[in-house]
């Protein structure tokens, strides 16, 4: 009957477990500020379906955005920001975070309010399915490697106050 489970900052390292999908109940999940590497396992994560908290920020991922994020309908702030992670000593790369293009299916999650990827290696085109997230208010992109011209659905977001795309190959 667990539904929120608050783990940020207690330096977790290793993969994402897929048996996190067990947990049925669950409404909010903080990893953010740890050590957690790899893969996210959207597939387990998607059987979340009261999901409304998801952050798994500040960790080490090397991670695609899986489409099936498109089944978590109920999410209200979704975080996945500064994955791309270098060394505090070398300056070598340690993870690229976030990759790949957002799948078009996060148009799905018609209830969030807060979007962020900021900070990771998030490619390819911003998807115009992001004119249907009517509820957002924060949507962080920053920082990435997007390319392409920003949607004209972008102009949907009525309730859109902050919109950061700064540093990414847009116009």
């Amino acid at each position: 009957n667990l539904t929120i489970l608050d783990l940020d900052t207690n330096y977790i390292s290793g993969e994402l477990p897929a048996e996190i999908g067990l947990f049925g109940q669950l409404s909010e999940l903080h990893l953010g500020d740890n050590e957690i590497v790899g893969q996210l396992p959207w597939e387990q994560l998607s059987r979340l379906n009261g999901l409304t908290h998801l952050d798994v920020s500040q960790n080490y991922l090397n991670s695609t955005i899986g489409p099936e994020i498109g089944g978590l309908s109920n999410l209200v702030s979704l975080q996945l920001d500064n994955n791309y992670r270098l060394d505090d000593d070398s300056g070598n790369l340690i993870s690229y975070g976030m990759q790949g293009p957002i799948p078009g299916s996060i148009g799905n999650l018609n209830q969030l309010q807060e979007l962020r990827m900021d900070n990771n290696f998030v490619g390819g085109a911003l998807p115009s399915t992001l004119g249907n997230l009517q509820n957002l208010v924060t949507l962080r992109l920053e920082s990435n490697n997007l390319q392409s011209s920003i949607p004209s659905t972008i102009g949907n977001l009525l309730n859109l106050k902050y919109l950061h795309l700064w540093s990414n190959y847009l116009s």
